[in-house]
């Protein structure tokens, strides 16, 4: 009786799901393997294989809320807070209180980060720090201590070299490049309504309260001049950045309103490119947003 020759698993065609060549069944008597099942592909006429469009299971962990930087990406789970890695797999950081949604802002110290109860910063390769207080030295015989960040804050921003906190109807900002540094009774903006957000422009920072968008164009906090860059407020959020090459907004903050979407300018200004096109109704709430290919793409609760 002749003998079958050998055929090796990895000429064989078929659908690879990840399963090692010497796990997969092996008919010796017809020499076939069995096709693997497999999701998230499309097999067309000629035999190609492709990607399906749509959304891909990388993980199945329920996320609260997920942030990246461009550099290092963290995932806050109902208790805990992870690093995510390019291939998905999570790395743990420290244990959360449970039920409070994480806020956080990038920085060129890494991600800073907070939920109203505990804060921290996730330094670069998801290193996890502690958001403490430090000392700034003015002058050989004095020293100012100053304290960390306010407790029970939520809404942060990195603008120009300083990081902003809002505490309901108060914006605390750091010491400049010193982000544990706040000097509480002196480096504050006061508003008539609560914040509710922050956005940057090159160098203008943005404020959102609840009823009025206010804007600080200038090198520094020092330097800047306050002005009501718009009436109608933000849809909280809702703020993208335009993330197109080829826009006359690239880079630039986008948000949301009633009335229509707003874009803001370093200059302070900021203006409805949608005007008279797009009103939503009375019931708009808050909701998320994210640019993609320079499409501005919102969320928003009814």
């Amino acid at each position: 009786m002749a003998i079958k020759p050998l055929i090796l698993l990895d000429k064989c065609k078929g659908l690879h799901t990840g399963v090692a060549s010497i796990r997969v069944k092996y008919d010796t008597g017809s020499g076939a393997t069995f096709l693997q099942a497999c999701s998230n592909v499309v097999v067309d006429r000629a035999g190609r294989i492709t990607r399906r469009d749509g959304a891909v299971l990388k993980n199945a962990q329920a996320m609260l809320s997920i942030f990246s930087d461009g550099i290092d990406c963290v995932g806050q789970t109902n208790t805990a807070l992870f690093r995510i890695a390019a291939d998905y797999t999570l790395t743990g950081l420290r244990d959360l209180t449970p039920g409070h949604k994480m806020y956080y802002a990038k920085s060129p110290e890494g991600i800073f980060y907070t939920n109203g109860v505990e804060r921290g910063r996730v330094a670069r390769f998801g290193l996890s720090m502690v958001w403490d207080r430090g000392v700034e030295e003015y002058s050989p015989v004095k020293t100012l201590i100053m304290s960390g960040p306010p407790e029970h804050f939520k809404h942060m921003h990195y603008n120009n070299g300083r990081l902003f906190v809002a505490v309901d109807k108060t914006v605390y900002y750091s010491d400049y490049r010193s982000y544990g540094n706040f000097y509480l009774e002196r480096d504050m903006l006061q508003y008539p309504d609560k914040v509710i957000g922050f956005a940057s422009s090159v160098k203008t920072l943005f404020v959102f309260t609840e009823k009025h968008v206010f804007s600080y164009p200038g090198p520094s906090m020092q330097d800047a001049v306050e002005s009501v860059a718009s009436n109608i407020p933000l849809l909280e959020g809702t703020v993208a950045y335009n993330d197109s090459i080829n826009s006359e907004f690239s880079t630039l903050p986008m948000w949301m309103t009633k009335n229509g979407l707003y874009v803001g300018f370093p200059d302070g200004q900021a203006r409805n490119v949608t005007e008279g096109r797009l009103i939503l109704p009375d019931t708009a709430g808050r909701g998320k947003a994210s640019c993609n290919g320079g499409q501005y793409i919102a969320i928003l609760d009814y």
